[in-house]
């Protein structure tokens, strides 16, 4: 399977770097009161990474599912990323009536002490791993830890463990996002003093965040120590992310597991946005100045900058009759990952019919126009 694949070639690849580029030394890791410092050594650090992925790819990767189906399954009770953020800057440990309130307006959920749930469990122990201690599975946030800031976007920071091992959990989930292009989900938890009765007086706070910090993942020997930068996300956003893990493990096929576009992006160049507006010219001149072919094969995959712009079209994947027939399809039929470009020949010979396999082929090798939105939006607007 292509997940399999993914894991294998990371374990790979840390073994070659910390064995070739790891330099023994002591590395320092911010702390509240000053700075932790920790010894770590190239020899040290195989061993670790030797008992974190095992010889056997397979059970690895079967553990790694079991990971995020368990963050899926506590998405319901995941908090807005604007709730979250209010209840972040409470900075307080005890919560009150009314700043309850607030957080709940916002989409908040209050999930009381439950000891059989390590995430719903009082614990001060910030990181937390799934049941095989093999993967990052959420943090926990207190008021006043180091860089605990929050930005507008709802980026923040999160520190290493004080050990090798917590160091090099944080790179491998770096590295998963990194190699899959799918970010890695992560449980964001807080907790708060908050009366119930004698026997429930916590109550927790969690909503999903994704890594966003992959460009450091590169140069383990610089950034064994670094901390995640994070981003708060909508359950929405998490479960679409989870459910492309899920078609990796599940497919053997060499193909391109695509990421959830924007849904502002997917609204402003759906197919009725760029058929009947300056934004599809935008997209032929973009196509004709980076020398973007048709993927048809009735024209030879004629060059877009040798045809007018009047005889360049939008074709539909699934057709736009075919959605009117199966009608669950017809929320996706103008979403830009359903359309392609191509030439007025092309496009009429296929008519109502399915794409073979060769344009489809050339197509995913092409490029979507959701694919070329993902990749240069900034190009397209500026054509």
């Amino acid at each position: 399977m292509k997940l399999e694949q993914h894991l294998s070639k990371i374990a790979d690849s840390l073994s070659h770097d910390i064995s070739k580029n790891f330099t023994d030394g002591i590395r320092e890791i911010p702390r509240p009161n000053g700075s932790k410092k920790i010894d770590i050594s190239k020899t040290k650090l195989l061993g670790v990474l030797s008992s974190l992925i095992p010889s056997k790819i397979n059970k690895y990767n079967d553990q790694f599912i079991e990971n995020i189906m368990s963050i899926r399954s506590y998405l319901s009770f995941c908090s807005t990323p604007k709730a979250f953020r209010t209840a972040w800057d409470l900075r307080s440990l005890e919560l009150n009536s009314q700043d309850a309130e607030i957080i709940l307006n916002q989409g908040g959920q209050f999930i009381p002490f439950n000891k059989d749930s390590r995430v719903f469990k009082y614990e001060m122990q910030g990181v937390l791993y799934d049941e095989s201690k093999q993967f990052l599975k959420g943090i926990r946030h207190v008021e006043g830890n180091y860089d605990d800031e929050l930005d507008d976007l709802g980026h923040f920071t999160y520190q290493p463990p004080e050990n090798m091992s917590g160091m090099l959990r944080y790179r491998i989930a770096e590295r998963i996002s990194e190699e899959t292009s799918i970010p890695y989900v992560v449980l964001v938890i807080m907790w708060f003093k908050y009366k119930i009765n004698n026997k429930l007086n916590h109550v927790f706070t969690i909503a999903p965040a994704k890594i966003v910090s992959v460009n450091q993942s590169n140069d383990i020997n610089k950034n064994i120590e670094k901390s995640l930068t994070l981003q708060l996300i909508s359950r929405k956003e998490a479960s679409s992310l989870i459910n492309l893990f899920l078609s990796l493990h599940e497919t053997s096929l060499d193909i391109e597991v695509r990421t959830e576009l924007q849904s502002g992006l997917s609204r402003e160049w759906s197919y009725d946005k760029v058929s009947s507006s300056n934004k599809g010219k935008k997209i032929k001149n973009w196509a004709k100045k980076t020398g973007k072919r048709c993927p048809g094969t009735v024209c030879n995959h004629r060059n877009f900058n040798d045809i007018p712009l009047s005889q360049i079209a939008f074709g539909h994947i699934v057709s736009q009759k075919w959605c009117k027939s199966f009608t669950y399809l017809l929320d996706k039929v103008n979403h830009p990952d359903n359309l392609y470009l191509t030439c007025n020949k092309c496009n009429s010979s296929l008519s109502d019919k399915f794409p073979e396999i060769k344009l489809r082929n050339s197509i995913v090798e092409f490029g979507t126009v959701g694919d070329w939105l993902r990749k240069n939006i900034d190009e397209i607007r500026d054509c």
